[in-house]
């Protein structure tokens, strides 16, 4: 079953990118063609597709001469590999993936930030009594070891002086929450707003510590690009910017209407599960900077602390000039 569930998923995401390739060399009123692009996102469809799909639906990046391919991709670490072998114009993948990354010399940069604070929070049932970080240590937890998740979590543990030896990690992919709701492990590590809709929503009586709450504060799931786009077609850069700042606008104030949209374009999903999540990708999407500067603002001062405790924990072997990490020219001005 679970198998023929992936099929299915698949076949989906296959079929949608079919339908966004589908009128390549459609021209505009003026002859002007349509630039077409690819957009990977860091995982098969979840919460954050809708903030793009609605802006695809209602003509942004067309109205800006372009053309939306969107790939799935397993994680932001083979995301992050792609677009630096410039294996697609645009991806979503988590901030301190591709500050890593950038460590080791791959020339990316993230020209906005759609999570303005780790959406990783540590989920587990009631009656675990998992309440405090050190409640942790003698119990399990469900966690795909290869994933930025896990790397903040390990921040987590060495913020909080947890003792990670006395943590059994249980590898797994993804976020699928039977292996806490069947006692295949004590806790998991999963999205917030997924484990909110998934969990909570459903009736579940969860604890959760949200990573964020404890010293883990840092920029995650960000639109990033390849230096070399940057300096060859700035102004194809600044046009799909300004039409992902559009759609995240929109998506934020019709959530409906993107939950509609995402579900329309993958139909194995479920509105109702969806309805919550994407709720939860919107909150992630305000800060104090956002509110002041508009969606995908980034500070210098937030660049700096993420590395600082990437550094800090071991998670990175060195610093490097946190400017060449980020921009923000090509983001509309509010």
């Amino acid at each position: 079953m679970k198998r023929f569930s992936t099929l299915i998923m698949l076949f989906s995401c296959l079929c949608f990118v079919a339908m966004l390739s589908y009128g390549t060399a459609v021209a505009k009123q003026d002859g002007e063609v349509l630039e077409k692009v690819t957009l990977r996102m860091n995982w098969f469809p979840y919460a954050d597709y809708a903030a793009y799909i609605i802006g695809i639906k209602k003509g942004f990046y067309r109205d800006e001469g372009i053309e939306v391919e969107v790939i799935p991709t397993k994680g932001s670490g083979l995301t992050t590999k792609l677009i630096a072998n410039r294996e697609g114009e645009f991806a979503g993948a988590s901030a301190d993936a591709v500050l890593t990354a950038r460590t080791k010399g791959m020339p990316l940069k993230v020209l906005a930030t759609l999570h303005q604070t780790s959406p990783v929070s540590i989920f587990s049932l009631q009656s675990q009594n998992i309440k405090n970080p050190k409640d942790l240590e003698g119990k399990s937890i469900a966690s795909d070891p290869s994933s930025m998740k896990h790397q903040q979590f390990v921040a987590f543990c060495q913020k909080q002086g947890i003792d990670i030896e006395k943590i059994r990690i249980i590898p797994i992919a993804g976020s699928n929450f039977i292996h806490i709701l069947e006692g295949k492990a004590d806790s998991m590590l999963a999205f917030g707003y997924i484990g909110d809709a998934l969990l909570r929503k459903k009736g579940h009586a969860v604890n959760e510590m949200k990573l964020n709450d404890y010293g883990v504060d840092m920029y995650s799931i960000s639109l990033i690009t390849h230096d070399d786009l940057i300096s060859e077609n700035p102004d194809l850069v600044k046009r799909f910017v300004s039409a992902t700042v559009k759609s995240w606008d929109y998506a934020a104030s019709h959530v409906e209407e993107a939950v509609d949209a995402y579900v329309e374009a993958y139909p194995d999903l479920k509105k109702d599960n969806e309805m919550d999540q994407v709720r939860g990708v919107v909150e992630l999407m305000q800060s104090q900077y956002t509110k002041q500067y508009g969606y995908g603002y980034q500070s210098k001062e937030k660049w700096e602390a993420t590395q600082d405790l990437l550094y800090e924990q071991g998670l990175i072997d060195k610093k490097i000039d946190i400017n060449e990490v980020y921009t923000n020219k090509f983001l509309p001005k509010k």
